[in-house]
């Protein structure tokens, strides 16, 4: 016997809270809509390689564009927040007629999804914050704590590492830190009083 749509989000809310994500998601959208389910949010990453494709289309039309969709996406949910298009669900194939109600659930629990990865994030960065404080004003560390803590953050700083305090110029420190994180894997950066500070790891 199939779930209900509520039952189904429920199973759906579940999963994502496990730890499950998105991939899950769309498994139990896919038994309950009768077709192939894909569940994209590309701010989210794509968890499964065969979605790439829709990652692409979905993220074209969010900066505006209008690709040409895959011949297999017969229906579209978006996954909205306040008004924000923030990716969609899609139904790949010929579905059962309440195929739509699941991908209403779908677009839902991949809300959630977002929610549960940004308060990660905001965890992580208050974590990376209160880390590279502490090295500036705390003159006391041990340093073998310091690279424990480094570390417990996804800096390895065992092969060495540069210390960097920059000043955005104006330009919003959020870029800075994201141009950081982009270029150097496992870079620790954090905009305090507005200055820049980071680690680098490696030589």
């Amino acid at each position: 016997m199939r779930a209900t749509p509520r039952g189904a989000h429920l199973e759906m809310v579940g999963a994502v809270l496990a730890g499950d994500g998105l991939e899950r998601v769309a498994e139990i959208a896919s038994v309950h809509a009768g077709a192939p389910v894909a569940v994209i949010v590309p701010r989210l990453g794509t968890p499964v390689e065969a979605w790439l494709p829709y990652e692409r289309y979905v993220a074209a039309r969010l900066a505006g564009g209008r690709p040409q969709r895959p011949p297999e996406i017969v229906v579209e949910v978006p996954v909205s927040s306040g008004g924000r298009d923030l990716g969609a669900v899609l139904l790949l194939g010929s579905g059962r007629p309440d195929a739509g109600d699941y991908l209403h659930m779908a677009a839902i629990a991949a809300l959630t999804e977002v929610a549960v990865a940004e308060a990660r994030d905001e965890t992580e960065q208050s974590l990376r914050g209160s880390f590279l404080e502490d090295l500036l004003t705390r003159p006391d560390l041990d340093p073998d704590d310091v690279a424990r803590r480094a570390t417990r953050l996804g800096c390895d700083l065992s092969a060495g590492y540069t210390a960097l305090c920059a000043d955005p110029n104006g330009r919003g420190p959020g870029r800075v830190v994201a141009s950081l994180a982009a270029e150097v894997p496992g870079v620790l950066a954090q905009a305090v009083e507005g200055k820049i500070y980071a680690l680098l790891p490696g030589s």
